[in-house]
């Protein structure tokens, strides 16, 4: 629970890769407000890349009403409020610097950070709050520019998928027809506990242990699809918070003498994906399977999430061996 106005900022200095900064306000200047814990709005952030904080601490540490050493940091305490403006400049800074990790893959972003390299320059805690308030005012406008082009990534993605769902039907129809349109168990999130989504699953006929590790997914991800040994027929336990919003999309199918394998995308809203799977029919011995593959396998077809599943790829795809001859697959 925070503090109304707070009296001191305490910032305390860690090494790169040994200890992580630490902020936190008090009424207390002394070291005893951290080994009793009297403070609050307590927040860390790794040395190795907030490497700003100790230069704005080093610049103005001047101001600093007291300086004590714990834990391997080094603390500095500084006055806030009664025109002080230290305190909300290392705030305004942080918040800034979070918002640039968040959308750093995004060029926009890059604008954002040479903005902000150039405030760390100001000489005077008011030169370089002014700077940062400026940017501050910036990024909603920025933050549009973003969202535009996540949105328009976001639909051409899930227009792909719509795509080749179409082209996959057919063998979904064939094979999966449970899942034209999927049939789902249903249960609520908030009231349902573990124990109990375990102990569900294992009534479809498997094990305690596969139960728990599949509970625990489906509470992760918030939807599951299973095919139980006994029955051999799918399974889609699933939110209800999601429920009437989930889309499955055969985004890439290979079919054979031997086997059938299809990449299922699961999709909340045509907004998130919630998982990524390879669902498949043995020919040989009139057995389906799935696996869960990694997200980052989103974009690849159903043969590298397959290979994947084997073990022969990496989790971006990359084939680990170079000669894959003498390996059935």
């Amino acid at each position: 629970m925070g503090m109304q106005n707070p009296l001191y900022m305490h910032v305390g200095i860690g090494a790169p890769n040994v200890r992580s900064h630490e902020i936190f306000y008090t009424d207390i200047p002394t070291s005893t407000a951290l080994k009793k814990q009297q403070y609050s709005d307590y927040l860390t952030r790794p040395a190795l890349f907030y490497t700003f904080i100790p230069k704005i601490v080093d610049k103005f540490r001047q101001y600093a009403v007291r300086r004590y050493r714990s834990w391997d940091r080094n603390y500095y305490v500084f006055p806030c409020g009664n025109g002080n403006d230290f305190c909300e400049l290392l705030k305004t800074a942080i918040n800034i610097y979070d918002w640039i990790i968040d959308y750093e893959r995004y060029r926009d972003a890059e604008k954002v950070m040479e903005m902000f390299n150039d405030a760390l320059t100001a000489n005077s805690v008011n030169e370089m709050l002014s700077k940062l308030r400026n940017i501050e005012n910036e990024i909603p406008t920025i933050q549009i520019k973003i969202n535009e082009k996540i949105y328009a990534r976001r639909e051409a993605l899930f227009n792909r998928f719509r795509r080749n769902h179409e082209k996959n039907k057919h063998i979904l129809e064939k094979y999966f027809p449970e899942l034209l349109p999927p049939r789902m168990y249903a249960y609520t999130h908030s009231f349902m506990p573990i124990a109990e989504i375990a102990d569900y699953i294992q009534h479809l006929g498997f094990d305690e242990q596969r139960a728990s590790q599949y509970a625990w997914f489906l509470y992760d991800h918030h939807a599951l699809i299973v095919i139980p040994r006994t029955s051999n027929t799918i399974e889609i336990l699933i939110n209800t918070s999601v429920s009437e919003k989930l889309r499955i999309y055969a985004d890439s199918c290979e079919e054979n003498e031997k086997f059938v394998a299809c990449k299922l995308i699961a999709t909340q809203d045509d907004k998130r994906v919630l998982f990524i799977a390879v669902i498949g029919y043995d020919k040989l011995t009139n057995q389906r399977f799935i696996h869960y593959v990694s997200p980052t396998l989103l974009l690849r077809d159903v043969e590298t999430c397959r290979h994947w599943v084997l073990g022969l790829t990496d989790r971006y795809g990359k084939p680990i061996y170079n000669n894959t001859e003498l390996i059935e697959t």
